[in-house]
């Protein structure tokens, strides 16, 4: 706790997401970031790729654009089927695709708080996110999500997708506190609140 600090965080347009709680006979994940290193999207493939060769039945997209953007097409051509990498999507793409997915993944190690998060959870969709500082800070787990302890480590990976591949039975639970969480604290309203009642607060102070 530091005195005398508010926490606005940033808000987005909710209204332009819209859940859906679907169910579905394998879970679809879904990760879409600048393809660079750091964002560990070779790791995920790999991951999912162990569980699909166990027999799990699960599905990822992957979109971006950027300098690993060969490497990780590659991979996903090479992969049993489980891997699809669709490159650039624009934003009407990205809403549609959100509404249809069941889990968001951000393995990023260095990342401030995700714009790409916070669609997803407007669109009530849980998150799997990276264990640190400010990529974990709009999931609460068990709730709307899931932590991964070690985002470079595909053991780690595989670890927490077995822990969301067990909470199917709660995704529609989870879908709905997403959703919720969004609209609560990280929309344009709640931002635009959070700033009324700063300033209206210092003025009183005045006064």
């Amino acid at each position: 706790h530091v005195p005398r600090v508010t926490v606005i965080p940033n808000g987005g347009d909710v209204a332009r997401f819209h859940p859906r709680h679907a169910e579905r006979p394998a879970p679809t994940l879904f990760s879409i970031s600048r393809l660079v290193p750091r964002k560990n999207i070779h790791v995920l493939i790999a991951a999912v790729e162990q569980l699909a060769a166990e027999g799990a039945a699960l599905s990822l997209i992957i979109a971006g654009t950027g300098p690993e953007e060969e490497r990780i097409k590659r991979l996903a051509e090479q992969s049993s089927g489980a891997v699809r990498f669709i490159g650039f999507i624009d934003e009407a793409r990205k809403r549609s695709i959100l509404t249809d997915t069941d889990v968001f993944v951000q393995l990023s190690i260095r990342e401030g708080l995700s714009i790409a998060t916070l669609e997803a959870l407007a669109s009530g969709v849980p998150c799997l996110v990276s264990d640190l500082p400010g990529v974990r800070e709009p999931v609460d787990p068990g709730r709307t999500g899931w932590y991964v302890e070690d985002p470079e480590n595909v053991a780690s990976v595989v670890a927490a997708l077995r822990r969301v591949l067990a909470d199917r039975a709660r995704l529609a639970e989870m879908k709905q506190a997403c959703r919720a969480v969004a609209v609560e604290r990280y929309s344009l309203q709640a931002m635009c609140e959070g700033y009324w009642n700063v300033f209206t607060d210092l003025l009183k102070r005045r006064a």
